[in-house]
């Protein structure tokens, strides 16, 4: 069975925007694209390292990169679809912290 790592880290453009506005990703001159910066390396690990439903998203691209069924042009890929996803879950978590102090009454804004 083959597993499309493309779908399963799919993001959009706003995902995108997101990563690069807040430094997690940066556009490379040269050779076009994008690269993931060390901001976003080390979020994007934390994220890995302590929710275990990004860690299962992730599990079927890291068998095949182990397998050796991805091009180095492929890893790239991946990369930096995994940093934006890292990135959109971040601000995910923000807005749900925020709305829980929201919640107990805390203003976070005073």
């Amino acid at each position: 069975m083959s597993v499309d790592w493309r779908q399963l880290l799919a993001y959009t453009d706003q995902d995108l925007a997101l990563a690069v506005r807040f430094g997690w990703i940066r556009r490379r001159r040269f050779k076009g694209g994008y690269r993931a910066t060390t901001k976003g390396e080390v979020h994007t690990r934390e994220q890995i390292r302590q929710h275990d439903e990004f860690r299962a998203l992730i599990t079927p691209l890291v068998d095949l990169d182990a397998a050796g069924r991805l091009t180095p042009q492929e890893k790239h890929e991946s990369q930096i679809a995994i940093t934006v996803r890292a990135c959109r879950r971040n601000e995910e978590q923000y807005h749900e912290a925020r709305q829980a102090l929201a919640d107990y009454g805390f203003d976070p804004e005073a």
